[in-house]
């Protein structure tokens, strides 16, 4: 081990220590000099390892707070890059140019930028999540609340929606309880007198209006002359409730209208109530091709 201390005044000034081991060399060099005029100072430290520990004593854990490896190093079986370990670090204003970090805890963050990018995970969970706009390319969903937006492409598994406007869906199969949308129901026979029952059900508290289109004509085995006829449509409540005529002809002409006939009429179905609709004709012996149209209209 050799030290050497020696100094120029007014030039520069030298402190060094070291320890020479078969030439393996380990020291520190304290050094002062001017350079075009202008005081600098160096301390320098040559070693595989700088450290700071807690003076040992009784009652006295060794603590080693600060560790430098100026070279790799195997720690329990594990390889160690060279680089500065801290046991545990308090910066009250720290700049971190890049920060590789395995497990943290914080407490408050903020960040002033995010980018979306960096974001790997396979699932992200939030127990509430407030902004402004939400971009997703394939959202999972499996309960949601959703007052007003625009979904590209969704998969819900439970959802309530306020109002939707929908420019174009493609359902598979599609179940609204209690008729609660405008649907046709259409019942259509041949080579016969009656076409229905057509039933509709009135299952909120207020009156369920119901549009009826009825045509008909002669099937095409039918020969003439042919009696007059009475056509129509009607209704009733059930098997044990009389029938009820809503439209009716009973003059009709077959051989002189080209045996085709067509009527409307309409009818309040009342709360709670489900009502038979019924098109058709009495004759001697007429059948006819029939189509009925039943159209609900729930407000």
């Amino acid at each position: 081990m050799s030290a050497q201390a020696n100094s120029i005044s007014g030039l520069s000034g030298q402190y060094t220590v070291k320890i020479d081991a078969n030439g393996y060399v380990t020291g520190f060099g304290l050094a002062s000099s001017a350079v075009n005029g202008v005081p600098t100072s160096s301390f320098i430290l040559r070693a595989d390892k700088f450290s700071i520990a807690n003076p040992a004593g009784p009652g006295l854990s060794p603590i080693v707070p600060f560790v430098v490896n100026t070279t790799p190093e195997t720690i329990n079986g594990v390889l160690a890059p060279a680089g500065v370990y801290m046991d545990a670090a308090y910066l009250k204003n720290g700049t971190l140019t890049a920060a590789k970090i395995a497990n943290a805890t914080i407490d408050d963050a903020k960040i002033a930028s995010l980018s979306a990018a960096k974001i790997t995970a396979g699932t992200l969970s939030a127990d509430r999540i407030a902004a402004g706009s939400l971009d997703a390319k394939i959202a999972n969903l499996d309960a949601a609340v959703i007052t007003a937006g625009t979904l590209g492409t969704a998969r819900i598994g439970q959802a309530s929606i306020g109002a939707a406007q929908i420019a174009n869906a493609a359902v598979d199969t599609l179940k609204i309880a209690g008729n609660a949308v405008t649907i046709p129901v259409v019942a259509s026979v041949d080579n016969a007198q009656f076409a229905g029952p057509v039933s509709i059900t009135n299952d909120f508290g207020g009156s369920f209006p119901v549009f009826l289109q009825m045509t008909m004509r002669l099937s095409d085995t039918a020969v003439g002359p042919f009696q007059l006829t009475a056509l129509g449509i009607g209704y009733d409540f059930g098997i044990y409730y009389p029938f009820n005529v809503l439209f009716m002809r009973t003059d009709y002409n077959v051989n002189a209208y080209n045996w085709v006939f067509s009527c409307s009429a309409s009818f309040n179905i009342p709360a709670y109530t489900t009502a038979r609709f019924w098109a058709g004709a009495i004759s001697g012996g007429n059948y006819y091709t029939i189509t009925f149209l039943v159209l609900g209209c729930k407000r």
